[in-house]
């Protein structure tokens, strides 16, 4: 009967079914330990930490397909709306430090190619 799972300090709540899934995003091409609290409806703790390796993937430039928005051109759709957001700087994510030119890349494919 959990009551509470901590994960690096941060509550993630207990279950009714027993059943935990949780996603982190560890970095890249080091080992990242996450310290895992567990507490009962009685109080009891126990605490575990939980090691994991992501490899970085190998990519084949080949295979790798170059987005041109400028040189995409799709029918203008009425009433269609996106909101892009370029996200660099998370709580416990390292800096994506080319969210905004992404953005701004995903911005001009919406327009050219998707009609917003």
């Amino acid at each position: 009967d959990v009551s509470s799972i901590q994960i690096d300090g941060y509550e993630q709540g207990g279950r009714d079914k027993g059943s935990y899934s949780f996603r982190r995003v560890p970095k890249v091409g080091t080992k990242t330990i996450y310290k895992v609290v567990v507490t009962d409806a009685f109080g009891s703790q126990q605490e575990k930490s939980v090691a994991v390796e992501r490899v970085l993937a190998k990519i084949n430039e080949d295979t790798i397909q170059k987005l041109e928005p400028l040189e995409i051109q799709g029918k203008t759709k009425k009433n269609t709306l996106a909101i892009i957001i370029g996200i660099a700087n998370y709580k416990r994510i390292p800096i994506a430090q080319y969210a905004d030119n992404d953005a701004k890349m995903f911005y001009d494919y919406a327009i050219r190619a998707l009609g917003v």
